[in-house]
């Protein structure tokens, strides 16, 4: 009997990991998704599918003067980040996404931090923040 309860706690184990990788790549997906989209967006519209209810509303405040520039800024700083490498933590309904990059303008390399919350059983994009590694001698 013993043989039987160890072998069904390694598989329920295995189970469990699986549906975490699974949930990791599913952010990893939808993140690379929103970052493709950011580069081909003609207006805000295109992104407002990948954004929390919380930027969405936002975005509802301001002059659509500001949303052609703020779309500009975010092409230009999409151009120069290069992502090499992403990671995932979730936690619940929110998720947590390391990124590592290069600045392509100094060839430098750059860490960045994405936060995702899950909104109606979908991801939703929140904020990134990217800064590049300082080497201090």
């Amino acid at each position: 009997m013993r043989k039987y309860t160890i072998s069904f706690a390694l598989l329920f184990s295995i189970l469990i990991s699986s549906t975490a990788i699974a949930q990791e790549d599913e952010t990893i997906k939808f993140y690379n998704s929103y970052v493709e989209t950011t580069k081909k967006a003609k207006s805000i519209n295109d992104l407002k599918p990948y954004l929390s209810q919380n930027n969405i509303n936002q975005m509802g405040e301001i002059t659509k003067e500001d949303e052609a520039l703020f779309l500009e800024i975010v092409k230009e700083e999409r151009k120069k980040i290069k992502i090499k490498a992403i990671s995932s933590k979730i936690d619940g309904d929110t998720a947590i996404l390391t990124v590592d990059g290069v600045d392509t303008s100094s060839n430098e390399p750059i860490d960045g931090i994405v936060y995702l919350v899950k909104e109606n059983g979908k991801w939703k994009f929140v904020q990134e923040e990217f800064i590049l590694d300082v080497v201090i001698e």
